[in-house]
């Protein structure tokens, strides 16, 4: 693995802007009670890291020192694992009168639009999307020698369990863990468009170091003809395996030459006291041993505002996995299917305090025959902005 050259340019980025402005700080603390079981446990981003951990508390910094240079800055601290460093970007605009900026450090993934509702005081829920946290059974360092192993880790459940800083293999898209890039961001109405180059693919980043030496170009088209719709098409392309899975590849073949191919689709309408989103995927993984592994999904989302600063909310979510053939030559998922529903209600007490109270139903499926397993999970949650 070699050290990223970016950091240092992003540290001395952040160390310029910061020196050179005000810094503008403010935070989310969010407190949270909630019952336990699979359900909790299917929320899990990282090792018993989730939406419904006790206590965690996100701080963002930024400075701009000039009118078109802006420095951002988001860490996250949570009992496990601590204090975790999300995002620290520079930001160019070349032309302040005009919506176009060039982003350039550990940057956000801009692929669809839960990003900007990813934070908890925007969040109408507490879960996330399961495409972007529920980790598959798929690693990012190792594939599996062939499909009777791929069968029996995904069959029984969490194949890193024994990894203390992993919660399973590879999301389709880990919203929560940012890596280093650039990206130029803007909009000119009615469109609105991102093209950028990631060290890293959704499925897996890891900003300090990098697993291989390719990148993954991600890109989103967007389209809002009037304010109350908005629709876009997005994707991102890029090996995924880290060096160590060369003892896996075939001669003639590296590491850079199995991708993740990623492609999305968004839509959001909006209409006098009720607010609908949606985002549908479809994921194909190149693995040098067991052929193309894909798995497609959605989620729908609505909102309802019930009275003033009162709102009712429901999310409805699935991941359906392709089909494989083990050595018994019979046809199941690589991964069990996963359906989630969330539902809740919030009440914003003041404009700096919500409070929220949630369902979920967690259901995974068998993968051949017998019972799907359900689960259950009830919490409540407050919001603190300061």
């Amino acid at each position: 693995m070699r050290r990223s050259p970016w950091l240092l340019v992003l540290a001395l980025g952040v160390a310029t802007g910061a020196a050179a402005g005000p810094v503008r700080m403010h935070g989310l603390l969010d407190l949270t009670a909630g019952t336990r079981g699979d359900a909790l446990t299917a929320n899990w981003d990282n090792a018993y890291e989730s939406n419904f951990d006790p206590y965690r508390l996100r701080v963002f910094a930024e400075a701009t020192p000039t009118a078109n240079f802006e420095v951002d800055v988001q860490a996250l601290y949570q009992e496990t694992p601590g204090l975790r460093l999300i995002g620290a970007y520079a930001q160019y605009t070349p032309w302040p009168e005009h919506d176009f900026h060039v982003q350039g450090g550990k940057i956000p993934w801009l692929l669809g639009t839960y990003a900007a509702r990813a934070y908890s005081d925007e969040n109408p829920l507490v879960g996330t999307p399961l495409m972007y946290h529920y980790h598959t059974g798929l690693g990012w360092y190792a594939s599996p020698v062939n499909v009777d192993e791929l069968i029996a880790v995904t069959d029984n459940g969490d194949p890193y369990a024994g990894n203390p800083n992993y919660a399973g293999g590879m999301p389709v898209l880990w919203e929560s863990w940012w890596d280093v890039g650039i990206a130029a961001v803007g909009s000119t109405r009615p469109f609105e468009y991102m093209v950028g180059v990631i060290s890293g693919a959704p499925g897996w980043a890891t900003a300090g170091e990098e697993e291989n030496s390719g990148k993954s170009v991600v890109a989103r088209v967007g389209l809002t003809p009037i304010p109350a719709l908005r629709i876009g098409v997005s994707g991102s392309h890029g090996p995924y395996l880290n060096d160590f899975s060369a003892m896996f590849v075939p001669p003639g073949k590296s590491v850079n030459d199995y991708d993740q191919d990623l492609a999305m689709a968004d839509a959001e309408i909006l209409f006098g006291h009720a607010e609908l989103r949606g985002e549908a995927f479809h994921n194909v993984w190149e693995t040098p041993t067991v052929g193309d592994l894909r798995v497609s999904g959605f989620y729908a989302e609505g909102k309802y505002t019930l009275a003033a600063g009162l709102y009712a909310a429901a999310r409805y979510d699935q991941m359906r996995f392709s089909e494989v053939a083990g050595s018994d030559g019979i046809g199941r998922p690589w991964h069990a299917d996963v359906d989630r529903l969330e539902t809740g209600v919030g009440y914003r007490l003041s404009r700096a305090v919500l409070a929220k109270g949630v369902y979920q139903r967690f259901t995974k499926r068998a993968l051949v025959s017998g019972d799907d397993a359900t689960d259950d999970l009830f919490a409540a949650n407050l919001v603190v902005s300061f």
